[in-house]
């Protein structure tokens, strides 16, 4: 097969799935799981909320990530202690008050 050929193939598969993935969108079953997704979503934000373990006043928090390669430090929330994570400094999560957070010197309020 030439490469053009095997182009052609791979753009009448990409098309096909796509026809499929826009098929699927259209089912009334679909539509019902996205509804019940959301729906669920809303139910659990609501239950955290009455519960007092989410603040749904506060203010939302943006967060400055550092670029990819610096990101190979140690995630925050891991249950094992972090070792080499100078300048992050473990706090209460404003939103989850009942878990611990982590903010970077990076972390804009």
């Amino acid at each position: 097969m030439s490469e053009s050929q095997l182009s052609n193939d791979s753009l009448r598969e990409s098309d096909q799935e796509q026809g499929l993935q826009e098929a699927i969108r259209r089912l009334p079953e679909f539509a019902d799981l996205v509804e019940d997704v959301l729906l669920n979503t809303l139910q659990n934000l609501m239950t955290e909320a009455f519960l007092g373990e989410v603040l749904l006043t506060a203010r939302p928090r943006t967060i400055a990530l550092p670029p990819s390669s610096a990101r190979k430090s140690p995630k925050c929330g891991s249950r094992k202690p972090s070792v080499g994570t100078a300048g992050i400094e473990k706090t209460t999560d404003p939103i989850f008050p009942s878990r611990p957070a982590c903010r970077s010197s990076r972390e804009v309020i």
